[in-house]
């Protein structure tokens, strides 16, 4: 298994470093999967190719150079983004392994993988660069042609084979039986077969929502079945032993059933239920019940992953060249509204502390910062929950994984959990502890916390609603903008404020507040 996983590491990270059309697709979209990503692997491989190339001019060092101090930040270590530059521009020139077209992954009910990359490749040589990184563990192909590399691959429960040809590498389970469904999976195979995209997944979770039902019954009924026989197996033993001695058993004794030769051995419930019996004389198990009565033939509950993943559908990631896009499908209309709103306040955060943290570039690098974030848009489209940025180029998108991933980890890390708390905190918050105090002070102050409210949901709903806050605003503004139908005034005369203090907003009576 270790030959396994090295060759699988190797595998992964060519497709990491790299990784066109629905043609490319081998069997992969079946009627017995749970999920499937597609990558398009040649443009993705050429382009990261041909910014090594890039950057590895002597013009370019120190461009270079910057980015090795910049990401010594995010990953420190020995790590040389030189040297894997030099080391991925060899293994282009080798010509050994170059992705031409997609990269199809997609796993089964079984859990079992289907891989298919397409690929030019030279099976002979490409197996001697993996021999010898494997150094003394070597691996010996069932099948060696000059244009064709089979290994037979054995795990607990199956057996796969990966065929590496001249113009791909398959890898399949023998016994996967899954008929292709393109009907099904009809959305990602369009998205795959559009030439703009790079990366496109899609996970049915409600089928692996009724996958893991029907494994949590199956496996309860089978121990249950098992349990059955032994029940089968000690009730003759108990009525051999009432023939022999004239009376039933009170309770249940399997020593002196086995001593007496009733059984050959102690008889145990495969879920470590206890037998024993009842008053009535009859055989009964602790976990699944008696033979009239068993356990398993009533409601099995779901397993706990399925009630995790209830409100969730269907689960769909899509990037294409110029922006990228997460969507979750989801059957709880109000659970859904809620994360959207939470979305948009972390959004606001964001956009304020990334106001600050770059306050020292450049005012071009700083509005194209913020640019960027402005372009991210949580929002409600029919029953998904869409995340989706738009407006970049090919080369953003694509060198994001280590270069916006970063900058963004960098800014928003340290303040993430503090301005979550900012934003809701003098709000929801505030309004209930407000809610809590009026029960101890006097009526005027619990009027006037309920003459407020109305303000407090307008200021809630402007948040969540508005992507473009203005520097400065008051309940005039909310009016306006059809947050507020009157603005409330406090009933004992008091005058209401909208107070900001950094993130954080509060709406303060004249007379009823003096904290």
């Amino acid at each position: 298994m270790n030959k396994l996983v090295k060759l699988c590491v190797f595998v992964g990270l060519l497709l990491c470093a790299t990784t066109l059309f629905a043609k490319d697709r081998v069997q992969i979209l079946n009627s017995d999967s749970l999920g499937a990503v597609y990558i398009n692997a040649g443009r993705i491989f050429s382009l990261y190719v041909d910014q090594a190339r890039d950057l590895l001019k002597p013009e370019n060092a120190g461009e270079l150079e910057k980015i090795e101090v910049q990401m010594s930040t995010h990953f420190p270590g020995k790590f040389s983004f030189a040297d894997f530059f030099k080391k991925l521009d060899s293994f282009a020139e080798s010509k050994i392994f170059v992705p031409d077209g997609a990269f199809w992954l997609s796993i089964d009910e079984e859990l079992r993988p289907a891989l298919s990359i397409s690929a030019k490749i030279k099976p002979l040589e490409l197996f001697e660069f993996v021999q010898k990184r494997l150094g003394s563990k070597k691996i010996v192909p069932g099948k060696n042609e000059k244009n064709l590399l089979e290994f037979e691959i054995p795990t607990p429960g199956y057996n796969m084979t990966l065929s590496v040809a001249d113009d791909g590498i398959i890898l399949s389970a023998a016994s996967a039986k899954g008929k292709e469904d393109l009907a099904r999976w009809k959305s990602l195979a369009a998205n795959a077969a559009n030439q703009s995209t790079l990366i496109a997944l899609e996970v049915d979770v409600n089928r692996i929502k009724s996958w893991l039902a029907e494994k949590a019954q199956g496996s309860k009924r089978s121990e249950s079945f098992e349990c059955l026989s032994n029940f089968k197996v000690l009730s003759a033993a108990l009525q051999l032993y009432a023939v022999d001695n004239g009376k039933e058993m009170d309770s249940l004794d399997q020593a002196l059933l086995k001593t007496e030769g009733y059984i050959a051995e102690g008889i145990y419930c495969p879920k470590a239920g206890k037998y024993s019996l009842n008053t009535d004389k009859e055989l009964v198990c602790s976990i699944h019940g008696t033979v009239n009565e068993p356990v398993w033939s009533k409601k099995i509950p779901r397993v706990d992953a399925s009630t995790y993943l209830k409100p969730f559908e269907s689960f769909v990631v899509l990037v294409n060249a110029t922006g990228a896009e997460i969507k979750a499908k989801i059957n709880d209309k109000n659970l859904l509204e809620q994360w959207v709103a939470i979305g948009k306040q972390q959004m606001l955060a964001v956009r304020q502390m990334a106001n600050t943290q770059m306050g020292q570039l450049p005012e071009d690098q700083r509005q194209k910062g913020l640019k960027l974030i402005d372009s991210i848009k949580i929002v409600v489209d029919g029953g998904w929950l869409n995340v989706s940025i738009a407006g970049l180029d090919e080369k953003t998108v694509i060198s994001g994984i280590t270069g916006i991933t970063g900058a963004a980890a960098a800014i928003v890390t340290p303040y993430f959990k503090k301005a979550r708390a900012a934003m809701r905190n003098r709000i929801s918050d505030r309004r209930t502890k407000r809610a809590e105090l009026a029960g101890n002070l006097d009526k005027g102050y619990v009027e006037c916390n309920y003459s407020r409210k109305p303000l407090y949901m307008a200021l809630e709903n402007f948040l969540v609603e508005e992507d473009n806050l203005p520097e400065t605003f008051g309940f005039d503004y909310l009016k306006e903008k059809g947050y507020l139908q009157s603005i409330p005034e406090c009933p004992a005369g008091g005058k209401y404020e909208l107070m900001r203090d950094g993130m954080d907003y509060d709406i303060k009576c004249s007379m009823h507040d003096h904290d």
